[in-house]
């Protein structure tokens, strides 16, 4: 394990010309640049059994633009219909693959750094926005996008937490929807979309995910299920730390470089003083 990000050395100021000064200034000028810049995209396979499509990401980038790809292929007057939902679930299991999306050094170089050396987590994406900006997302990224087009819509909808992966579900005329976009499950082996407590009433649960998910691993997955609150404000503090450090990542170069002008400055005057 690393002890820290820098190491401190003793050094001494050495007497430098106009030029060399402006040199210097200029390169530093040019480090936040990598803040502001954007992060290139990779395209990856996924899983055999994913539906990914690489011509969906970059044509759908916002939650707003998935919504409205719902409205005119399903209709607006149905925005509160089971098949208004399929659709959405169906549009997300395309639009993305299964990989978390990530912070990286350009895009938030504070929440990369910290989720290299301090926990993977912290560099998780959980912005709607900025998950959007790439073609992969986990199972709770993928979850959490199709939460926020029901919230858009006025569907009423809850997380599912289980353990090690994450789903949710949407309320339709009164009843309780499972989706998970992710690991995508085939609810025709069900005679349609259930809720998951009447899957596992139902033994359905390894009939929709036959595909994807061996038996052991299926039931080491729901063993533990707890449901989050309806129309919970999910994973906010996370994504509160995320606002935060961009924040931040924006300003402390500017600061940073700021006071090494003021430090060049005082340094170049008192060497100008001294050769008077």
């Amino acid at each position: 394990m690393r002890r820290g990000f820098f190491t401190l050395v003793n050094c001494k100021i050495l007497p430098v010309n106009r030029i060399a000064f402006q040199t210097i200034l200029l390169s530093l000028l040019s480090l936040p640049l990598l803040v502001f810049s954007n992060s290139a995209k990779q395209y990856g396979v996924g899983y055999s059994w994913e539906r990914f499509d690489p011509a969906l990401a970059g044509r759908y980038y916002s939650v707003y633009s998935l919504v409205n790809d719902a409205d005119m292929n399903v209709g607006i007057k149905n925005r509160h219909s089971l098949v208004y939902a399929n659709y959405l679930d169906s549009l997300i299991s395309e639009r993305f693959y299964h990989a978390y999306s990530t912070y990286s050094i350009k895009e938030n170089w504070i929440a990369y750094l910290a989720g290299k050396y301090i926990w993977y987590d912290l560099a998780a994406i959980v912005t709607p926005e900025d998950i959007m900006k790439h073609p992969m997302a986990a199972c709770s990224q993928q979850a959490i996008i199709l939460m926020n087009c029901f919230k858009e819509v006025g569907i009423p909808y809850r997380a599912v937490h289980l353990n090690g992966h994450y789903t949710s579900e949407g309320q339709i005329n009164g009843h309780w929807y499972f989706f998970d976009p992710s690991v995508e499950p085939n609810f025709k082996f069900a005679k349609g979309r259930k809720s998951l407590s009447e899957l596992l009433t139902d033994n359905e649960l390894d009939a929709v995910y036959v595909r994807e998910l061996p038996t052991n691993d299926l039931h080491r997955i729901f063993k533990n299920i707890s449901y989050g609150k309806v129309n919970e404000n999910v994973a906010w503090k996370a994504a509160f730390f995320h606002h935060i450090t961009y924040i931040i990542s924006l300003l402390l170069p500017g600061f940073i470089l700021f006071w090494l002008m003021i430090f060049i400055k005082r340094k170049l005057n008192r060497i100008s003083s001294f050769r008077r």
